[in-house]
């Protein structure tokens, strides 16, 4: 064993082009997308019925992908969810037991809440006691997972979530991942997709737009708060502080992150059902509506305010976002020194992978005109308000007539969980606190609790 590795395999990043286990696969994943993956594709249809990514009978991989955000995580994850069935036929076995599509509760497993993070809120985990009881939980759910994986002969076991890369930020919380997923595989290979962080600064501008979270200073507030997030050569670190195999491969050279997987897994992407690339941009006017409004995604106690919504990936994106070059230069070269580092470590990195490229961004951006003064502002916000909260009120109608329905028809279970559905739509339409809406809102919730107490004792 070399010095320095445990039998899971931690310790320094291996070497590029390390060569071959008995499997057959590649050690080390290619730094480009050549020889390995040209013969995939011309294998075809071939490369897929021999199984060519098969590890060694009985020996099960994981393959980890990390992120980052805004590289197409969220389109793959929901290629391999369409395509969950076909992948363990060709010995693929994409994780259940985590939350799909993007397996969110391995993300939250190694936080320890001595910080807020909106995983706690999104999985109900509000006390020290739950978030223990929800490790146990996921703990035998992913071994359960694994051992299906294991009999149904399959090599390689993929779990993905970008918030890996964005929620865990210390070497410890690494290491608490490490800790669960080590003792059920037999090797594992780490994998992120990397761009310019002024690319990714981009994307979480719209992002904050959705979240009702813009600001003018929102970029000096990244490099002020959010340093860890952009800082790839830490995140170097703490991965390959505990895991042998990690790889981080340019985005700009593998746009498209399926066909990237396919050929790390040694499958024909074309055997499979196509994923539309999912468009997460947000038009600079949409997001200036939503600024005006101050139609923020989340309360200050943390929960969803589900009267604070303008739909706003289904308008159109007509102009993107977009900032001004100096902006974009300006924010880019805080990390040319960390940059630098990383591609010294990084076998898989160029220099120009992380260079920004300045045709993308105009010499004038529109991002400054998202906050122009908008003096009808108030009465938008509670027309959208009060729209929402009667939108609200009357799903919750829908629902209750439904339930009457099947109680009438002797489906008792059925109804109930209509009434469940009845009674969080009225408590997002009692969010608004509108007074001409409160009798309405008070007689469904005395019906609603009549036929509870009804169904229950008949």
């Amino acid at each position: 064993m070399a010095p320095g590795r445990d039998e899971h395999g931690a310790g320094p990043p291996a070497a590029a082009g390390a060569g071959r286990d008995s499997g057959g696969v590649p050690g080390a994943l290619s730094s480009s997308r050549g020889a390995f993956g040209r013969l995939v594709r011309a294998l075809g249809d071939t490369a897929a019925a021999i199984g060519l990514g098969r590890r060694g009978r009985g020996r099960l991989r994981l393959l980890l992908h990390i992120g980052t955000e805004k590289t197409g995580s969220t389109s793959l994850q929901y290629w391999c969810v369409a395509n969950a069935a076909a992948l363990r036929e060709h010995g693929i076995w994409y994780a259940d037991a985590q939350g799909r599509p993007d397996h969110r509760g391995i993300a939250v497993f190694p936080k320890d809440m001595s910080e807020p993070d909106d995983g706690f809120w999104e999985l109900g985990l509000r006390t020290r006691g739950e978030l223990a009881r929800f490790r146990d939980e996921l703990a035998r759910r992913l071994a359960e997972d694994v051992a299906a994986a294991r009999a149904q002969g399959c090599s390689t076991f993929v779990i993905s979530s970008e918030h890996l890369h964005s929620r865990l930020l210390t070497p410890d919380e690494v290491g608490r991942l490490k800790a669960l997923v080590a003792p059920l595989f037999d090797e594992m290979t780490v994998v992120a997709f990397i761009r310019p962080q002024i690319d990714l600064a981009v994307s979480r501008l719209s992002v904050a737009a959705r979240e009702g979270a813009l600001r003018p200073d929102l970029l000096d507030v990244f490099v002020r708060l959010n340093w860890p997030y952009f800082d790839y050569h830490a995140m170097w670190e703490r991965w390959t502080a505990h895991f042998a195999r990690v790889e981080f491969l340019a985005f700009d050279r593998n746009p498209d992150v399926i066909e990237r997987l396919c050929e790390i897994l040694a499958v024909d992407k074309d055997a499979f059902r196509a994923q539309p690339r999912m468009n997460e941009k947000v038009d600079y006017r949409a997001a200036m509506l939503a600024h005006a409004l101050d139609l923020t995604k989340w309360n200050d106690d943390g929960h969803r305010n589900w009267n604070h919504d303008i739909y706003i990936d289904d308008l159109p994106v007509e102009r993107p976002i977009s900032l001004s070059r100096d902006a974009a230069r300006h924010f880019q070269s805080n990390f040319a020194e960390g940059n630098a580092a990383l591609v010294r470590a990084c076998p898989t990195l160029e220099a120009r992978d992380l260079d920004m490229d300045e045709t993308r961004f105009p010499v004038e951006g529109n991002f400054d005109r998202i906050f122009h003064e908008f003096e009808a502002a108030s009465f938008a916000r509670r027309s959208v308000v009060r729209l929402n909260a009667e939108l609200w009120l009357q799903r919750s109608y829908t629902r209750f007539s439904q339930a009457e329905t099947h109680e009438a028809h002797g489906k008792l279970h059925e109804a109930n969980l209509l009434l469940d559905e009845a009674a969080t739509f009225l408590d997002r339409a009692r969010q608004a606190d509108l007074d001409k809406m409160r009798p309405a809102v008070a007689r469904l919730a005395d019906e609603i609790d009549v036929m509870r107490r009804r169904i229950a004792g008949g």
